[in-house]
């Protein structure tokens, strides 16, 4: 279970990095506080962001460098080797590749750069490629349980075709497994879902009432002002 200060050593690390709520990033080292708060909401999947003041439509909400974010780019120019290994396998999707970056990341424990966030990723996910025989009958639906077994084999294909890349690379042993590629995946799945991609823009508009800005963690706001800013300091792209 975390703890609070494991989670205060989180918004600092936030904060070391350049994401704030702050409009003036020269003058605020907080990285929360003027526009969000951390709370948590039992009834909408657990810990997230609440406005602490009423927020304008277009409002920017939250700067992000775009050297924080992971993706397989910013963990490439951060290993050497991983950069390699990726070369010799060019035929992989990206989300393949992205994947399998979160795990050998992880695979670095504390010596990685994103391990105070890394750290409070979710630990289990529920989503059809993780469904037991149980769960699957359980659905009753044929096409229900048809998608279930469509998932489930679709991600273990995903996981063979990396098996070369995880052997190259040489990751922890347990994260080479079925078990751990469905949890990093899944981990990309849900971000995205959520994660709007605009590489020409400054900006990430989140027309909605529940954005995820590359986290788990989750922005709650106002329904009557569902449309806010999300500003990155660079171009931006997901993968």
């Amino acid at each position: 279970m975390e703890t609070e200060g494991s989670f205060g050593s989180l918004l600092r690390w936030a904060a070391d990095h350049g994401i704030s709520d702050s409009i003036d990033q020269h003058t605020s080292r907080s990285c929360l506080g003027r526009s969000l708060c951390v709370s948590f909401f039992p009834d909408s999947g657990g810990r997230g962001l609440a406005a602490v003041r009423q927020l304008n439509k277009g409002e920017l909400i939250l700067r992000a460098p775009k050297s924080v974010l992971l993706t397989t780019q910013s963990l490439s120019l951060e290993d050497e080797k991983l950069a390699m290994a990726l070369k010799i396998f060019p035929s992989l999707s990206s989300t393949q590749k992205l994947t399998f970056c979160l795990l050998n990341e992880i695979s670095k424990g504390a010596s990685s750069r994103w391990f105070p966030y890394l750290k409070h990723l979710p630990q289990s996910y529920d989503i059809l490629a993780t469904f037991g025989e149980f769960e699957k009958q359980a659905l009753q639906v044929d096409y229900a349980i048809w998608a279930t077994e469509k998932a489930a084999l679709k991600s273990r294909m995903d996981w063979r075709g990396v098996k070369g890349l995880m052997q190259e690379s040489n990751i922890k042993n347990q994260l080479q497994t079925f078990k751990a590629w469905l949890w990093a995946s899944a981990t990309w799945k849900l971000l995205a879902q959520r994660l709007l991609d605009h590489p020409k823009q400054e900006y990430l508009d989140a027309p909605s009432s529940t954005i995820t800005f590359c986290t788990h963690i989750t922005f709650k706001v106002p329904i009557a002002f569902c449309c806010h800013r999300i500003e990155l300091l660079n171009s931006f792209s997901f993968l």
